[in-house]
């Protein structure tokens, strides 16, 4: 009785090296791949890759590879009223940060950094304005400190009464983050 030989094996076809792509480099790199081997791209320096990495070889064919994309991120933002602190620089790798301060009469409100990430500048530093407008009205009295448009921070002002008016409260009021303190009032005789 006859024998048969070893059936036949199906193996994968291999490929070819797959494509290179710019500001990347293969690992490994070789002449030729088997079926179901992996190539990672590796990106050159302030680039990166926003999903897998690796491609694999599959029945003589590559998937499209990844494309390196550059991570540094260029001109720092801008805020109102904030002024950048860091030093300017023609370009920031991702995971540099800078930091800003607010102008004169305006408070930071929440973070004063901004950090560069994959590209894009994420954080948005927030100044408030801690300025006072017109100072509170008091009734049978006035104002006599000098008028102001506007009225930084800290800032009093001092009233006196009309006569016979009497003063009650502090003679000032200050300025502290936007809005005056009490203001005194001015009353006639209780009898």
């Amino acid at each position: 009785m006859g024998k048969w030989s070893s059936p036949p094996q199906c193996v994968g076809l291999s490929c070819e090296p797959p494509p290179g792509k710019p500001h990347s480099s293969l690992s490994p790199e070789l002449d030729s791949y088997q079926h179901g081997e992996e190539v990672t791209y590796i990106c050159s320096d302030g680039f990166g890759i926003d999903g897998p990495d690796s491609i694999q070889c599959f029945g003589g064919k590559w998937p499209a590879p990844p494309d390196c994309k550059i991570t540094d991120c260029f001109q720092v933002p801008t805020f109102p009223h904030a002024v950048l602190r860091s030093t300017v620089k023609e370009s920031y790798k991702s995971g540099e940060q800078v930091e800003y301060e607010c102008e004169k009469n305006f408070q930071l409100d929440g973070s004063n950094i901004v950090k560069c990430i994959k590209g894009k500048w994420i954080g948005t530093p927030t100044c408030k304005d801690v300025s006072c407008g017109n100072p509170p009205k008091v009734e049978n009295g006035k104002m006599i400190s000098k008028p102001m448009m506007k009225y930084p921070p800290e800032e009093k002002i001092r009233y006196e009464c009309d006569k016979p008016y009497k003063l009650y409260g502090e003679v000032e009021v200050m300025c502290m983050n936007g809005t005056w303190t009490e203001p005194p009032q001015c009353k006639g005789k209780i009898y």
